[in-house]
């Protein structure tokens, strides 16, 4: 057998990674290494699950092949059988696992007293890490011992700015730098620890007001127009046009400024005064590196703020976020301890394999190396290191991946490197688009100039492995009508440039291109008709929104929004709801009262008691009683349409979640209804409206990719606000905020990490746009929007955007334009394929039937997964359907009644066979009982219900009768997720076509005095039995006249068979 050696697998989209690294695990497995050795680390839970199914589907279809090749009888000698039984045998200690799952195993090996931040801990999920961070910055803000220099810390970052809304800005800052801070948190590494100007007194310089005043009388000697100076000149803090000019014209070799534009004219300038330039240029420059100095003091001060309150926070309450666990555990490596408490986790494991390694951050890729460093520096094959990653896909910088991992590792340890270029996805007019556009270096050189080279190693040809596989591409532009005036940006500053940007595409033209993208929908594509799965890709979330919202009001198309739909706030159902309990909670909240007052309804809002009336509902029957009395009161006045009554039930079920709670609390409700979310199912018609980010890893047999330009945020060439790493004069590291452009420019130590920096976002923004085309199985359209007549060239415009990027490298024609709709402005700048393919279903799936065509009124939800942390117990719905008062909430009796409930069936749970000996020892308790409540002895009630004949016979079943006693479930039931415990079931052989038969016996301790009384019992909890036995059948795989549901009336000593009938 071949010896294993360490491979890097670099694959572009659709070749198949998840394919090899399934295959390089049964490798492993085949060759009879231990599962519990194999460490497999994924990035989403979605990618861990496929590599399991895939894994155990694989050796299914192997053991099928050795049967038919080998001919043996008994398959227990073949190969893949015995690493099948293995594999199952050892599922509970596999370590297939998300990173975040891998590092939550690393920190509970950690002893807790060794633990540097705290001893037990829990983890929180993002929404109680943004409701934890919303609580630190109102305390912070809110607290009395702020001193002066965190007010000044404020005024130094926002200098300028309106301080009306601090906590946004606060809270802005800490999402944007605190993981940073965490990299760096020493104060006074950040920033220079020395400047020479001050910045509120530098108009007031003497130095500066005599430099100004002596060029002022220069301009005049020579002539030269003083308006512009006259206005600006004092104004440097605001950095407006003469400055940037100023700059512009200055050659920081010779210190002096040749050429001056004011007033749109250029200007020849003599020694005298281009020298006095120079000099107001080299302190303008001065002033402007240190404005950024004291803003990354400022900045750092303020996030060491939250960082002493966040940890006090994470320490006192025991909690953790995911993004804390890989420092923690690093903390943990420092420490010295006389044993190292990870050298067995490391001698267990030998072999690592990592799926989509090029989205590893540094930081994740220490905590692994701890693990991997001595493993990669065997070579006799018996431990060893695989990863799967494709550089081209590296699109998670802006939270510290590192695209340049895979090849240092390849270099540092001389790993073999493997690389697969064959698309099993995509069809070759998709692939001919992407390589026609990712391939034109030419195009790139001219517009991306400091990342085309890492690009050119980078990129490999995409083929396509079927040739005859159909598919057609497209970029498709809405031409909109051209603007009386235009903003041009050649003079502009960054600022403006981004304001004017942002505003670059109207309301009308988002319509335009919205109604262009409904139109391909409903009449080109056709994904209900033709079954095929769709997908809206865009870069930000608020463009995903605003399509969501326009596509919505559609009824021909299901759309979602990121995989979900967001009931709470995505119709006005949920936001008439939400005023609602918004009014109660704030009386004072006249927006949300006067919207109340505004609907159909609004009459009884002005009524004196409603605030009253709807406070009583609410404590009695928590938030369901209160909305199912809101829209009954609302379909008596309107007619709701089939989506508002989808959304009603939506808003019932999420109301029962949350009063499942017993919390009362109006505000923690709201932000629980507005975050509530429902993941739905693969729907091959239904149209996922998702960012690319999130569209990673997954599929689609037609996308649709818009957003191509939009505010300075998405442009290519347009650098992220991030602090920077460089060295002082004094060889010290420090964290500094990058000033404006046009200083940088001045300044080459800078400009040379600008343009570093500058070339890992314009490759991030490459393949982020890669990433995208390649999610396309057949179907490609991208949707731009252009102004008539605009073809202005890209490299000449100072931002770039992804149209820019497509016009220019997909080599657009004039003479081949045609519009892709007549009598609609969708005009075609390129396209190949063919327009009508065929749709073809994916290799390796069975053929998909064709689905039973319903509307969304047929069915109570659109089929979808429910999720499995929103479970209904069958236990609980008798309760919610009885009538509470007052009584019911403050009943002392009701604690008494659980209590003898609970032992009753643990009593009845150790019956499994009646025997003498277990018949004697409940005599014995029962005359030994000297519980609180004397009226009722559980072991007494239990002993004369097995003394009854009809009960008795419960217990003495046939020795062939399969028993289960408390046995839990936690299952899908006609779209609800279902949890419960039966109490007991039999399960029996039958002589027929059957096969088996089944008895279900639920025991219940409530009062009963007559066969009316018990007849009343079975009617109070026919719901919750009749889930149970739809329960038992999904279980057992058999029909409901298969089983039979028993209630027992412990009270009564009697039993009542359900269903009968059914």
């Amino acid at each position: 057998m071949e010896k294993l050696g360490h491979l890097i697998v670099i694959a572009s989209a659709g070749v198949g990674k998840t394919h090899k690294l399934v295959k390089r695990a049964i490798d492993l497995l085949c060759r009879g290494i231990p599962p519990t050795t194999v460490v497999i680390i994924t990035f989403t839970r979605k990618a861990a699950q496929e590599i399991v199914d895939r894994l155990f589907s694989n050796l299914a279809q192997q053991i099928l092949a050795e049967v038919c090749e080998e001919k043996l009888v008994f398959s227990q000698h073949l190969k893949a059988v015995r690493t099948l039984k293995t594999l199952i045998d050892n599922l509970p200690y596999l370590h297939f696992e998300t990173i975040d799952s891998f590092f939550y195993k690393l920190l509970n090996q950690i002893p807790p007293e060794k633990r540097a931040t705290f001893a037990n801990f829990s983890l929180l999920d993002d929404f109680q890490q943004l409701k934890l961070r919303e609580e630190i910055l109102w305390n912070v803000l809110n607290s009395k011992k702020l001193d002066d220099s965190i007010l000044e810390a404020f005024e130094q970052v926002f200098v300028g700015e309106d301080f009306k809304n601090v906590f946004s800005k606060y809270w802005s800052l800490v999402e944007k730098y605190y993981p940073f801070f965490q990299d760096f948190p020493q104060v006074e590494y950040w920033g220079a620890p020395n400047v020479s100007y001050c910045i509120k007194e530098i108009t007031k310089n003497q130095d500066f007001l005599s430099l100004i005043a002596h060029i002022e009388n220069l301009l005049k000697n020579e002539g030269i127009p003083t308006r512009l100076w006259e206005e600006q000149k004092k104004n440097i803090r605001s950095f407006p046009r003469l400055y940037q000019n100023l700059l512009k014209a200055y050659d920081p070799g010779l210190g002096q400024c040749f050429q001056l534009t004011l007033d749109r004219k250029k200007y020849n300038l003599s020694p005298s005064l281009a020298q006095s330039l120079g000099k107001l240029a080299e302190l303008t420059i001065a002033f402007f590196l240190e404005k950024s100095h004291e803003r990354t003091r400022g900045i750092a001060q303020l996030l060491q703020l939250f960082d002493t309150h966040y940890h006090k926070k994470i320490k006192t309450e025991a909690v953790l976020s995911f993004e804390d666990m890989p420092r923690v555990i690093l903390e943990a490596f420092d420490l010295e301890l006389p044993n190292p408490f990870f050298f067995n986790l490391d001698q267990k494991w030998d072999h690592f394999l990592i799926d989509e390694f090029q989205d590893t951050s540094l930081l994740q890729w220490k905590v692994i190396k701890l693990f991997v460093d001595e493993l990669l520096q065997n070579n006799d094959g018996s431990r060893s290191f695989f990863c799967v990653g494709d550089p081209k896909q590296s699109i998670y910088g802006w939270r510290g991946a590192c695209g340049e991992l895979i090849d240092s590792i390849v270099s540092l340890f001389q790993l073999e490197k493997q690389e697969l270029t064959g698309s099993r996805r995509s069809a070759w007019p998709i692939l001919n688009m992407v390589n026609r556009l990712f391939g034109n270096f030419e195009v790139i050189g001219e517009l991306f100039p400091e990342c085309v080279e890492i690009w050119k190693k980078r990129w490999t040809v995409q083929h396509c492995i079927e040739s005859n596989f159909e598919g057609y591409g497209c970029f498709l532009c809405v031409i909109e009508p051209p603007k009386e005036k235009e903003f041009g940006l050649e003079n502009a500053s960054n600022e403006e440039i981004e304001g004017k940007q942002g505003e670059q595409t109207t309301p009308n033209s988002s319509t335009l291109r919205f109604e262009a993208i409904k139109r391909l929908l409903i009449d080109e594509i056709k994904p209900q008709e033709k079954k095929v799965s769709c997908a809206i890709l865009v870069q930000t979330n608020k463009e995903a929104a605003d399509i969501f919202h326009y596509l919505s009001a559609c009824s021909n198309l299901k759309v979602s929004l990121e995989g979900k739909i967001y009931p709470g706030k995505d119709n006005t159902l949920a936001k008439f709801f939400s005023a609602l309990v918004q009014s109660i909670a704030h009386p004072n909240d006249s927006l949300a009262l006067g919207w109340l007052q505004a609907t159909p309804v609004g009459d009884i809002f002005r009524e004196e008691l409603w605030r009253k009336n709807i406070w009583e509902k609410l404590f009695m029957g928590g938030f369901l009683e209160v909305a199912s009395w809101l829209f009954a009161v609302l379909e008596k006045k309107i007619q709701l349409d089939d989506f508002h009554k989808e959304r009603m039930a939506m808003i019932f079920r999420i109301c029962q979640s949350f009063d499942m709670t017993g919390s009362r609390d109006c505000d923690l409700f709201l932000d629980y209804f507005k975050n509530y979310s429902i993941p739905i199912s693969e729907d091959p018609s239904s149209i996922q409206i998702r960012t690319v980010h999130s569209a990673k890893g997954l599929e689609f047999d037609v996308v649709l990719i818009t957003e191509l330009k939009g505010s300075s945020k998405i442009a290519m060439n347009q650098l992220r606000d991030q602090p920077i790493m460089y060295q002082s004069p004094a060889k010290e590291r420090r964290i500094f905020f990058l000033p404006k452009r046009e200083v940088i420019e001045k300044i080459p130590s800078l400009n040379a990490v600008y343009k570093k920096l500058l070339g890992e976002e314009e490759l991030e923004k490459i393949s982020l746009l890669y990433v995208a085309m390649t999610r396309a199985r057949q179907g490609l359209y991208i949707i731009g929007e252009l102004k008539e007549g605009d073809w202005k060239k890209a490299f000449k415009k100072r931002l770039i955007y992804w149209q820019d990027f497509l016009i220019e490298g997909l080599n657009r024609k004039e003479e081949e334009e045609k519009y892709f709709f007549d009598g609609f402005p969708l005009l075609t700048i390129f396209e190949t394929g063919k327009r009508n393919w065929i749709p073809q279903g994916k290799k390796g799936n069975q053929i998909q039937k064709d689905s039973i065509s319903c509307s969304s009124q047929d069915l109570l939800f659109l089929p979808r997964p429910i999720r499995r942390d929103n479970f209904i117990s069958p236990s609980s719905l008798e309760k919610q359907t009885q009538n509470k008062n007052l009584s019911f909430l403050f009943n002392l009796e009701r604690e008494k009644n659980k209590e003898y409930g609970r032992k009753v069936h643990e009593l009845f749970a150790r019956l499994e066979r009646l025997t003498d000996p277990l018949v004697q020892s409940l005599q014995q308790l029962a005359l030994e009982y000297k519980g609180e409540d004397k009226e009722r002895n559980p072991f007494q009630d239990v002993l004369e219900c097995l003394q009854t004949p009809e009960i008795q016979k419960i217990f003495t079943p046939n020795e062939d009768t399969d028993i289960w006693i408390e046995k839990n479930f936690c299952l899908e039931v006609e779209g609800l997720w279902i949890k419960g415990s039966f109490d007991r079931v039999h399960i029996k052989k039958v002589e027929s076509d059957k096969g088996i038969s089944s008895e279900i016996y639920d025991f219940k301790t409530d009062f009963v005095c007559s066969l009316e009384g018990l007849y009343e019992l079975a009617k109070k909890y026919q719901s919750q039995l009749m889930l149970y036995r739809k329960a038992l059948c999904k279980l057992l795989q058999i029909e409901p006249s298969q089983v039979k549901v028993l209630l027992v009336s412990v009270h009564l000593k009697k039993m009542i068979e359900l269903f009968q009938d059914a």
